[in-house]
């Protein structure tokens, strides 16, 4: 999957326009009400598998779209054999300094999203 982190000061568009992917997302922002709560969901152009996450796909020319905000932690697996395709905007240029990354199966919760959606084995 795509390295987990998340931004001091960066919003993100991300639009998944090919393949399924698994998304997950933390909240790591001090003083938020939902922090440390995990969310996981599908999105994409087709999806076959089952699934008890949400799943978003294109559908009459909509793309679903994932805004996330500075502190929110996300990562993305592929799940489909077509390559994933996401396209991402930033509310400000990249700054390396500004991104935290983390090793998604560091992040409590996350480990047990990816063997239940048969990402992991074991």
């Amino acid at each position: 999957g795509r390295g987990g982190h998340y931004h001091l000061n960066n919003t993100e568009n991300f639009f998944t326009i090919g393949g399924a992917t698994l998304w997950i997302f933390a909240d790591m922002r001090e003083g938020s009400k939902t922090n440390g709560k995990i969310f996981a969901g599908i999105f994409g152009d087709k999806f076959a598998g089952k699934s008890d996450l949400p799943v978003l796909t294109i559908e009459k020319g909509n793309i679903p779209n994932i805004v996330v905000p500075p502190g929110i932690f996300h990562a993305y697996w592929p799940l489909s054999e077509e390559k994933s395709i996401i396209v991402c905007t930033g509310s400000v240029p990249y700054e390396k300094e500004k991104n935290v990354k983390i090793d998604p199966l560091e992040v409590k919760g996350v480990k047990d999203i990816l063997k239940k959606e048969g990402v992991l084995n074991g």
